[in-house]
């Protein structure tokens, strides 16, 4: 992968990826995770527009993804499908990858995901582009990169270590993000480390489309040693609060010749306040995220060793140490 340097890791959370989303112009949509791939937790959360799937990756893995059913990348037009050409990225890459392939449902719902103006014209622009030059395509995209970066780690401070431990410690840390999409009728998984994308397989009539993710994660999953746990899923659905309050005019209407939506309206306002609470305390912890805490760290430093507390405070540290 070409490293341009313009790119910063951020953290693998649903607010994050919500905010993100939103800050790239994109309406009607967040990110929730999942814990499990129960038929009842897509239910739950349905319809679902896509996956991200994160997972440890190391040199046996992309071995065994590329002997998979890769097709090229021209072999599904309709399909957007973009190589990785710089590190960091594929966290951001693969949400584009779920929302510049997004397709609604059939249903009655007013709530609909909309990309926006900006990605609307992303897309068009780079439709005949291969997967290389849509790569390229991304990583110099200014309004996706400046969201992306919103959500650099502040890092004032750098440790001073031995080069090979560093190195050693990065080659073990390596993680990717790889998305899944029902398009026309099947589903794809999109790796941008891979040629093209991979064709999971077709979705049978009276099933959902996760009924052929869901076994391609835990195939995933299954190729490490049991000891691995660190694996991340994460649904791109409709936006909670705004499906609520669609409800919520509906059944308003409806309680003016029926009190039987008494019960249902209540529940309604207690999930309400459920989703505000929830979506408060992702806004509090992504501003935490961006919030440089090192001068105040420094300042209570200085005013503890003025008093003379700090050389205690050290002393009683190294003794509970050697207790230990």
């Amino acid at each position: 992968m070409e490293d341009t340097g313009g790119w910063c890791t951020i953290e693998s959370d649903p607010g994050v990826f919500t905010e993100l989303v939103k800050m790239i112009g994109v309406e009607g949509v967040q990110v929730d995770e999942l814990y499990s791939l129960d038929p009842y937790e897509f239910q739950r959360i349905a319809p679902v527009y896509g996956l991200v799937f994160l997972f440890k990756w190391t040199p046996s893995i992309s071995r065994q993804s590329s002997k998979r059913n890769i097709l090229q990348y021209n072999t599904v037009p309709d399909l957007f499908f973009a190589n990785q050409v710089i590190n960091n990225a594929c966290a951001t890459q693969a949400l584009l990858s779920i929302l510049l392939n997004a397709t609604e449902p059939d249903d009655s719902s007013s709530v609909k995901l909309k990309i926006g103006d900006e990605l609307t014209n992303f897309k068009m622009f780079t439709k005949d582009f291969d997967p290389q030059l849509k790569g390229l395509a991304i990583s110099n995209c200014i309004l996706v990169r400046s969201a992306h970066n919103s959500f650099a780690p502040v890092q004032v401070l750098e440790s001073v270590q031995d080069g090979n431990t560093a190195q050693n410690d990065a080659e073990d840390e390596l993680y990717h993000f790889v998305s899944y999409v029902p398009l026309n009728g099947s589903v794809y998984e999109l790796d941008g480390l891979q040629k093209g994308p991979i064709l999971l397989g077709k979705i049978e009539e009276g099933s959902s489309w996760v009924d052929v993710a869901g076994p391609a994660i835990q195939s995933r999953i299954d190729e490490y040693s049991a000891s691995e746990i660190r694996f991340n899923l994460m649904a791109v659905v409709r936006d909670r609060s705004m499906v609520l309050e669609n409800e919520k005019k509906v059944l308003e209407e409806k309680l003016r010749v029926d009190d039987s939506v008494k019960e249902r309206l209540m529940e309604i306002e207690r999930e309400l306040e459920e989703e505000k609470r929830r979506k408060e305390n992702s806004r509090r912890e992504n501003a935490r995220r961006r919030h440089n805490y090192v001068p105040f760290m420094l300042e209570m430093l200085k005013i503890l060793a003025s008093k003379g507390e700090l050389q205690k405070m050290i002393d009683e540290a190294k003794q509970k140490q050697s207790q230990s």
